[in-house]
C-alpha cells in the first residue's frame, strides 16, 4: 500500500550484519537475505561486518497519507514518516528486556527538503526499535514540490537512503479524484463511496442493470488490452448511466498470464500503458487505474515501476491493486495508492474470512484507512467442476450481506463485488442472484451518509457479543452489527447517557432498558441501529 508521493523511490541495498568473532569466516555461512540472523551467529557489538543484498529500511509517508499532497487551504500538520528497519540491520533477535540490541552507532537522519534546502530535520541515535514514526514540521513549506530524505547511518558510513516526494498544492487546488486523510474517495470535491462490480467487458444493457440497482462503478478486465477507441466509447456509454470506470492495465506485465503477445516485451507494454493513461486521464468518467490483480511480491520492482509511471502521468486519479496475499501486504506499500483483498469463503471456508482479511488489509494501510474490498458474489460452481458440488454452491443473500457488513465494520471505504459476468453463469440463474445483489447494493447506498461521515462516534457507546462499528452523522449515530459465527449470540449495546430511543433502518422502535439494548442475533444476522443523540 503506497503512501509515498510522486517520484520513484531510491533504496540502497547494503545491509550490515555483525557476526560473532568466533563465527566461521566463510561467506557462505553468513546470511545472504533479509530476515533475522540466528542469535547464536550475531553479536550486537564487535565481530566482523559483512555486506549482504537486501533493503536495510523501508520508509513511507503516514501524513499526508495520499501521494504526499498537502493542501494550502487546510490546517498544517507535521509531515510524518514511518520507517521500518530490517532485522539484519538491527542485528539481534527481540529482547524481552527492552527491544533490539542493534548495531552500535546506528542512527537515522530525516530531513524535510524544499528548493534544495532542509527546512526541518531530526536525527535519532541509539535506535532500539525496528519501527518508528518521525514528525517533521511543515509550516515552512511553500507551494510546490518537497521531499523527505531518510538516511540510515552506521558511524560514518551510510547504509541506506530513501527519498519520498510530495507537493504543496495551492489554495483551492485539488486532484479530480483523490483519497482524503480519512481514507474517503473524493470525486469532484465530494465524498464518494465506490460500490460496483467486476466485469469482463462493458455492455450497455448490463451497465443499465447495474445503475438501476444503485451501483456506481465498474471494473472491466477487458480494458487492459482493448483498442483505446473502443474503450473510450465504453467510458462515454457508462457515463450516460452514471457509472464510473476503474480502468484496468493489469494485463500488461510481460511474462504473466493474460498478457497478449503484442505486449510481450517490456517496451510494448509500457508504451500501451502510457498511451491509455495519457489519453484517458482527463476523461470525466475515470475513477481510478487498476494496476495489479494478485501478482506476487516477487514482482515488486515491476509493480513499483508501473506505479511510478502511472502516478507520474496522471496526478488526478488514484491507483488500486487487489491481492490474496494477505500476510504479505506490507510488501506492496510502494505499488499503489489503494489496496484491496478478495476473500471468497463461500462455501469452502468460514465466512469470518471476510472480516479477517478486511482487518488485515486495513492494518496494512497503516493509518491511511484507504482500502476498497472485493466481496464474493459468485458461485465457485460458475468456474469449477462439478458445479453442483456443495463447496461450489452460490452464496445466499444472508451470506453476501454478512460479508458486506464485515467489510464495512472493518473500515472498507469501497466495495467492488466479484463478479457480474460470473453471476450470468450462476447455477441459480442470473435473475435470482441479481435480485439478492440489488437488495444488498440498495442497503449499502442507504448507509452512505454514515459511511462517508467523519464525525466521531459518541463516548459511552459500546457493543458486546457481536462485530460492530459506529458512525456519527450530526445528531444521528448509525451502529452496524453482525454475527458471522455459526451459533446464535446475544448482542448488548450500551448507549451514551441521555439516549433512550433507538430504531432500525426501517423505522421500527427498538426496546431500551436501563440504557442498554439487548437483542438475539442468529448466524449471519446483520442489523443497523439508528441512535438519536439528545
Amino acid at each position: 500500500m503506497n503512501r509515498l508521493s510522486i517520484a520513484p523511490v531510491v533504496v540502497a541495498i547494503l545491509v550490515i550484519v555483525t557476526v560473532a568473532a568466533d563465527a566461521p569466516a566463510d561467506p557462505s555461512s553468513a546470511d545472504t537475505a533479509l530476515g533475522a540472523p540466528e542469535p547464536d551467529d550475531v553479536a550486537p557489538a564487535g565481530g566482523q561486518v559483512r555486506e549482504v543484498q537486501g533493503r536495510p529500511m523501508e520508509a513511507f509517508l503516514l501524513a499526508p497519507p495520499y501521494r504526499g499532497l498537502i493542501f494550502a487551504d487546510e490546517a498544517r500538520r507535521p509531515v510524518r514518516v514511518h520507517i521500518d528497519l530490517s532485522e539484519c540491520v538491527m542485528g539481534h533477535a527481540w529482547q524481552e528486556a527492552g527491544g533490539y540490541e542493534g548495531l552500535p552507532d546506528l542512527a537515522l537522519v530525516c530531513r524535510l527538503v524544499a528548493d534544495g534546502k532542509a527546512v526541518a530535520q531530526q536525527r535519532l541515535a541509539e535506535l532500539a526499535q525496528r519501527s518508528l514514526d518521525v514528525d517533521l514540521e511543515s509550516e515552512a513549506l511553500g507551494e510546490g514540490a518537497y521531499s523527505v530524505e531518510v538516511v540510515l547511518e552506521h558511524g560514518e558510513r551510510e547504509l541506506g537512503r530513501q527519498r519520498l516526494d510530495g507537493r504543496v498544492l495551492g489554495r483551492g487546488e485539488r486532484p479530480k479524484v483523490y483519497i482524503d486523510r480519512h481514507g474517503r474517495t473524493i470525486v469532484g470535491g465530494r465524498p464518494f463511496f465506490p460500490l460496483g462490480f467486476y466485469f469482463g467487458t462493458l455492455k450497455e444493457d448490463e451497465i443499465r442493470t447495474l445503475s438501476r440497482a444503485g451501483f456506481n462503478c465498474a471494473m472491466p478486465y477487458a480494458f487492459s488490452t482493448m483498442d483505446p477507441d473502443q474503450a473510450g466509447a465504453l467510458l462515454d456509454m457508462a457515463r450516460r448511466h452514471g457509472v464510473m470506470v476503474i480502468y484496468s492495465v493489469k494485463d500488461l506485465y510481460p511474462g504473466t498470464r493474460g498478457t497478449p503477445k503484442q505486449f510481450a516485451t517490456a517496451e510494448a507494454a509500457a508504451d500501451r500503458v502510457r498511451q491509455v493513461v495519457e489519453r484517458f486521464r482527463s476523461h470525466p468518467n475515470l475513477l481510478a487505474w487498476y494496476l495489479n490483480d494478485e501478482l506476487p511480491p516477487t514482482m515488486r520492482p515491476d509493480l513499483e515501476a508501473r506505479y511510478d509511471v502511472v502516478r507520474g502521468l496522471d496526478p488526478d486519479h488514484p491507483t488500486w491493486a487487489v491481492l490474496y496475499q494477505v500476510d504479505q501486504l506490507t510488501e506492496y506499500r510502494h505499488t499503489c495508492d489503494v489496496l484491496g483483498t478478495d476473500p471468497y469463503p463461500v462455501a469452502r471456508k468460514p465466512i469470518t474470512m471476510a472480516g479477517e482479511w478486511a482487518r488485515k488489509t486495513r492494518g496494512a494501510s497503516l493509518g491511511t484507512d484507504a482500502f476498497w474490498q472485493v466481496p464474493q458474489a459468485f458461485a465457485w460452481g460458475s468456474c469449477r467442476e462439478p458445479a453442483d458440488a456443495p463447496q461450489n454452491r452460490s452464496p445466499t443473500y444472508d451470506e453476501v450481506r454478512c460479508m458486506t457488513y464485515q467489510a464495512l465494520i472493518e473500515g472498507a471505504k469501497g466495495l467492488i463485488y466479484y463478479t457480474f459476468h460470473q453471476l450470468q453463469r450462476d447455477p441459480l440463474g442470473f435473475d435470482a442472484r441479481w435480485q439478492d445483489m440489488a437488495r444488498v447494493g440498495r442497503e449499502v447506498r442507504a448507509l452512505e451518509p454514515a459511511l462517508l461521515s467523519v464525525d466521531r462516534a459518541p463516548e459511552g457507546l459500546a457493543v458486546r457479543g457481536a462485530r460492530w462499528v459506529a458512525f456519527r452523522d450530526g445528531k444521528r449515530v448509525w451502529v452496524l452489527v453482525t454475527n458471522p459465527e455459526p451459533d446464535p449470540v446475544e448482542m448488548r449495546m450500551d448507549l451514551p447517557p441521555g439516549v433512550d430511543a433507538v430504531e432500525t433502518m426501517t423505522g421500527d422502535a427498538v426496546p431500551v432498558s436501563g440504557g442498554t439494548v439487548t437483542r438475539p442475533l442468529g448466524p449471519l444476522a446483520c442489523e443497523t441501529y439508528i441512535v438519536e443523540l439528545p
